[in-house]
């Protein structure tokens, strides 16, 4: 039998999780909660299943931060939160797999400094 999980409610025992357990500090709780609840919303704006969702799904998603103006550094910290996320599905049985074992981060621009001379 396959149970449905809602995707704030793994949200919410994730956090716990790190709180509790892992003992993380409140600011990063929060850097994670904050990221975690911009894939929610996205997955709810597409009406994608965050337990069924594809590497594909998730390129599309790294893409659409893209789009929407977030830095690069701000995508790849999502995108830590979300593996966290999914891992931490995958050992409490919820998923069988992680759509994000093999998404890479994006690489970072790089910063021409300017001298003047």
């Amino acid at each position: 039998m396959q149970v449905h999980y809602i995707i704030y409610d793994v949200i919410d025992s994730f956090l716990s999780y790190l709180s509790n357990v892992k003992h993380f500090s409140p600011a990063t709780i929060l850097a994670y909660s904050n990221d975690l609840v911009i894939f929610a919303r996205w997955l709810e704006e597409l009406e994608l299943d965050a337990f069924t969702i594809n590497k594909n799904d998730m390129r599309i998603f790294v893409s659409e931060m893209v789009d929407r103006a977030f830095e690069v550094a701000s995508i790849n910290r999502m995108l830590s939160s979300i593996r966290g996320l999914y891992k931490y599905a995958v050992e409490k049985k919820i998923i069988d797999s992680s759509p994000v074992t093999n998404i890479q981060n994006l690489k970072s621009k790089l910063k021409i400094k300017s001298f003047m001379f």
